[in-house]
């Protein structure tokens, strides 16, 4: 590391060179991977949109927001640019690596950016197919979910960075906040983060959070209380949810913690399933009473569940057909019980880690990527959205996982050590 490096800690040349040709690489990469493979699709909403294009921009927007949907700022930019081939084959790579740059930078502190940018894409290629089909391989799906995540992403690494003044990029995020407010997820997500940071002493611009979160807020209330996402909700309970109109609102919420369920306890759900079992190992190394070992029990059952159950006949996590009644039995609370125990004990873990900074951001947006799940509830398209709708969440996961592998276990070890050496000294 010293032969890298000259008086005062200017980097060679050298290293700089190298660094640079391991960013152009990828860049290259992922231009030619996701850039020339993807195409509007024959059917659904690419092909809707695209016709829409011929109304004028205007009269569809005005259209769209009286009698369908509040996203303004997001169908702007879509009508405007999908017809154009070239603009989305190089915004949906250029935003994939805004969105792995930024967890990269929230999840490295070591100055191994290269190693930690490596880490991230390797482990988000690991996320559900089924995920990333319709949010990052499908164009429609690009503008409504790739899109405002990326800048959401960027926006609230902005507002963690501490600064007497703004910067340049803070500006750009605050600029960033009137795309991504127009997507509920990204918006409810930001918001209940950025409440969050505002409540801590030592992490961020207090002026600049309370800014990105008051443009955050004012624009999400212009998409949320649109006129047409009432007439669309009323429209698509009768043809995807019949029963939705007639729940109160603790069943519709129910109804959100069920899909929380079904994902945290899909077996293809690499990345969640080895977080859990990264936590398993930190709780054993941990050891901090009674409630550490509560914590990895759980974890321990979820995953014995998950994996075994069937072997065993529990059925607990058999592929039950989830709807509206699926609070019928003792089987289906004792299964969601135990996989909200195991999620709680994940953050706990992270919690309880008060020494490491970094774990008061991980288990918050963990929490407020959970929420944006649970608040699908809220919708008579809970069932029918797709696996879409867990996007924002795996990308909470996957940076968590990163920071874990990256920086917390080192980091916790060297602790350990630490401490003992102190209490042995003091002996």
């Amino acid at each position: 590391m010293l032969a890298n490096q000259k008086a005062g800690g200017e980097v060679l040349p050298k290293s700089i060179a190298r660094n640079s040709i391991f960013y152009a690489l990828i860049v290259i990469s992922l231009m030619v991977l996701l850039g020339l493979n993807i195409h509007l699709r024959p059917d659904a909403d690419d092909q809707f949109f695209l016709k829409m294009t011929n109304e004028g921009i205007l009269n569809a927007l005005h259209n769209r927001y009286s009698t369908w949907s509040g996203r303004l700022i997001i169908e702007l930019i879509l009508l405007a640019t999908i017809k154009y081939s070239f603009f989305w084959r190089i915004a949906i790579p250029a935003s994939t690596l805004l969105l792995c740059y930024t967890i990269a930078k929230m999840a490295n502190i070591n100055n191994r950016l290269y190693i930690t940018m490596a880490l991230t894409i390797a482990l988000g290629l690991t996320m559900k197919f089924e995920v990333i089909k319709d949010s990052i391989l499908w164009v429609t799906g690009y503008y409504n979910y790739l899109l405002p995540v990326s800048l959401g992403f960027f926006s609230l690494w902005q507002a963690t960075v501490s600064s007497a003044t703004f910067s340049k990029s803070q500006y750009v995020a605050l600029f960033c906040s009137f795309i991504y407010s127009y997507s509920e997820q990204v918006a409810v997500f930001s918001i209940c983060f950025l409440i969050y940071l505002a409540s801590l002493k030592n992490i961020g611009n207090k002026r600049f959070i309370v800014t990105l979160l008051t443009i955050t807020l004012i624009n999400f209330l212009i998409c949320y209380f649109a006129p047409g996402n009432k007439a669309r909700a009323s429209v698509e309970a009768w043809f995807a949810f019949p029963q939705f109109l007639s729940l109160n609102i603790f069943q519709k919420i129910s109804l959100g913690f069920i899909c929380f369920y079904k994902h945290v306890s899909d077996k293809k759900n690499i990345l969640y399933q080895v977080l859990i079992l990264m936590c398993v190992a930190f709780s054993f190394k941990n050891r901090n009473g009674i409630t550490s070992y509560l914590s990895a029990f759980f974890i321990t059952a979820h995953l014995l569940l998950v994996y075994l159950g069937n072997k065993f006949s529990i059925n607990l996590y058999s592929n039950a057909n989830f709807d509206g009644y699926f609070w019928v039995s003792y089987r289906s609370f004792l299964s969601v019980a135990i996989s909200l125990m195991a999620f709680i004990s994940v953050i706990f873990i992270l919690f309880n880690c008060r020494h490491v900074r970094e774990t008061n951001i991980s288990w918050a947006l963990l929490g407020c990527g959970a929420i944006t799940v649970i608040a699908m509830g809220l919708s008579p398209t809970v069932f029918g959205s797709g696996e879409r709708i867990y996007f924002i969440f795996d990308c909470v996961i996957l940076y968590s996982l990163v920071l874990i592998i990256n920086n917390l276990l080192p980091r916790y070890f060297s602790y350990e050590k630490h401490v003992k050496a102190k209490k042995m000294f003091k002996r």
